[in-house]
This record gives structure tokens, sequence and C-alpha cells, in this order.
């Protein structure tokens, strides 16, 4: 019984994949470019978007959930939408779940997502297209992964070894940098470009390439990738998978494979890197 669960919970977070993949392509037919990872009207926030919100947020309309960006009211954060669950967001295979709802003690409760996108991909302003932002092949290229919605390493304040996944929420907002994104947490705000701090003038992530931690092809301090590992057993810098021995990525073509947990931490870095207009290895 417990492997018909596990393997029905895979086929659920397999499709939300999917559906996320056909949503960014109909979001890009719809406007023409890309939406951004988090995006705003105001000019503090340089951005072709015209509400203030996430890449999830910029997807809602693609995802039964036109309503709650209406609620929103032009913001991701905002009360109408950012305790609204999206189905298409979570993963039953998620351990950390929690009743599907993060309860931030300064802001409130906001609903999380186990999807987290590529940066590289999905820069600060929704430029580019699909071909111009994977020039290796949209087949090759990673466009979403999974992630817990909650990891905890212990520490020494009740922040300290912690992501929260929080899909409305921009990086200011919860007490780490909330992370829908293949980043590590410090990331958002510590790189030229990618962060919060960056998005006054930033040029989207055409200057923040590179090797090493807060990268979308860092593979953490403990592998490339955990598989079903307990909360306080995951390695916070890097990404997690609910499901046995491998993790569900989405595709740039709106594809899904299962990668191997095996997998070369080379692999897995040039399988993310957009830029790398290289082969994939053999064990890709």
């Amino acid at each position: 019984m417990q492997k018909v669960r596990e393997a029905a919970a895979r086929i659920s977070c397999g499709n939300n994949l999917k559906q996320l993949g056909l949503a960014t392509h109909n979001y890009v037919s719809a406007s023409g470019v890309l939406p951004p990872m988090w995006g705003g009207p105001t000019p503090q926030y340089p951005s072709t978007q015209s509400q203030f919100g996430s890449l999830h947020f910029y997807l809602l309309p693609y995802l039964e959930g036109a309503g709650i960006m209406s609620a929103a009211g032009g913001n991701s954060a905002s009360a109408g939408s950012k305790n609204q669950p999206v189905k298409f967001f979570l993963c039953p295979s998620d351990p950390t779940l929690l009743g599907n709802t993060y309860l931030d003690p300064t802001t409130g409760p906001w609903t999380p997502t186990d999807y987290a996108g590529n940066v590289w991909i999905f820069d600060f302003r929704g430029t580019g297209d699909l071909i111009t932002a994977m020039p290796r092949g949209t087949s090759n290229t990673v466009m979403f992964s999974e992630r817990y919605k909650e990891c905890k390493t212990a520490g020494p304040s009740p922040t300290a070894g912690q992501t929260d996944s929080v899909w409305a929420a921009f990086p200011s907002v919860t007490p780490n940098p909330p992370n829908p994104t293949m980043t590590t947490p410090g990331g958002l705000n510590s790189v030229a470009g990618f962060g919060w701090n960056s998005f006054n003038g930033a040029s989207g992530c055409n200057g923040c390439l590179g090797a090493g931690p807060y990268y979308p092809d860092y593979v953490g301090t403990v592998s490339v990738f955990q598989t079903t590992p307990g909360i306080t057993a995951c390695d916070y810098t890097g990404l997690q998978s609910g499901h046995t021995g491998v993790m569900l990525a989405g595709l740039g073509d709106g594809s899904v494979k299962a990668v191997n947990g095996g997998i070369s931490a080379g692999t897995w870095g040039t399988a993310c890197n957009p830029t790398l207009v290289v082969p994939l290895p053999k064990d890709w």
C-alpha cells in the first residue's frame, strides 16, 4: 500500500511540474517574454511586468489561479493571495508541508511551494524568451526543480540553517530568504544581480553567472540534491525531493525528467546552467 501511495504521489508531483512548464510556455506565448523571478512596476524594482509579484504569482492565471491574482490587488504578498493554497505548487511527497501553511511570527500565514525556479532562466526583469534563455536547448535545461517547503538544521538561532519555500514572498519578507529558487540561503541578497538588495539597477542575471555557493548549479554541502531526507536531516543549502532515489526536474520544453540521485555534481550543474552550450554527460 505504501508503494502505491508513493507512486501516486510521484505521478501527481510530475503532473504539477508539467503544468508549471506549460504555464510558462503559455505565459511567453501571451506576453512575448518570460515571467520574472520577482518583478514589479515601480522604478525601484525595474521590470516589464505590471504587477508586483513572484514567478509563481505571474503563472497563476495559467494554473487555475486567476482569482487569486485578482484578489491580490497587484501584490503577491497581500492578504488576498499569500495564504491561498495552490494545488499545482504542492507535492504530496514532501513530508514538511505541515498543513500546507508556513506561519511567520511577524507576517502571519504564507502558503508554500515545493517547486523552485531556475533564476538563470527567470531573471528579475521578465525579459527574453524560452530560446534565448536556454541556448543549449529547452529539452536539456532544468527550468524547475523540487525543494522541500521547509528545511531546518540546528543552529544558534531559530532561523539559522533554515529555508522556507514561500511562493508569494519576496526575499526580505520572511526571516530567511524564501527559496522558491534554485539558490542557497543568503544568495538572493549576497550575489550581485540576484537579490532584493540588488533590484535597483539590476540587469537581470547576465552579470551573476559563476561557480560556488548561491548559484543554481550549487550542489549543497551534503550532496548534489537529497532524496527523501527528514526535515531535520535535510541540507538547507541544497535541494530536496520527497521521491525515493530521484529528483523530478521540469525541463525547458515542458517535459519532466526523473533525475537519478546518483548523478554527478558536474552533470547536474551543467543541466542547471543554460549558458553552457555543451552536450550533457552520459549520466544525464
